[in-house]
């Protein structure tokens, strides 16, 4: 068992399961299918002992969380506003249940950056998330 695996997979599984989003993967790169899609990319963490000879760890790991939606040309309006229900669907998703169904003591999203991107020659809005996931681990 992977917890960080798994953790990924239950973020990837909290987005595609909202209505504005059509898929997704975890990992970040490669061609992006249709939009709106989501990736779980692996940020950053640490890893601190609780108590001497307690053995557990504390494990804090980042996630980014990110939304594409394929850039039209004309009107950004009703793209950005896809995106910002992602984002205000996807942070009560995770106040509802920030365990990630006992996979975690604690999920939350703690920032996000927006903007536009270009990917295999392709430009996309994106919203990315920031979220922070907190479990104590057996070393």
């Amino acid at each position: 068992m992977n917890p960080l695996d798994d953790i990924a997979k239950a973020l990837l599984t909290k987005a595609t399961a909202l209505p504005e989003i059509t898929d997704g993967r975890t990992g970040e790169g490669g061609i992006i299918p249709s939009t709106p899609y989501i990736e779980v990319g692996d940020g950053r963490g640490q890893v601190q002992g609780l108590a001497a000879g307690a053995g557990m760890d504390d494990l804090t790991a980042q996630f980014f969380v990110i939304a594409y939606e394929r850039f039209n040309g004309s009107d950004p309006a009703p793209q950005k506003e896809t995106l910002r229900k992602f984002y205000w669907d996807y942070y009560g998703a995770l106040r509802a249940d920030y365990t990630l169904g006992d996979l975690c003591e604690e999920a939350r999203v703690t920032g996000f950056d927006a903007d536009l991107t270009k990917r295999n020659n392709v430009e996309y809005w994106y919203f990315a998330l920031t979220v922070e996931v907190r479990l104590e681990i057996e070393p």
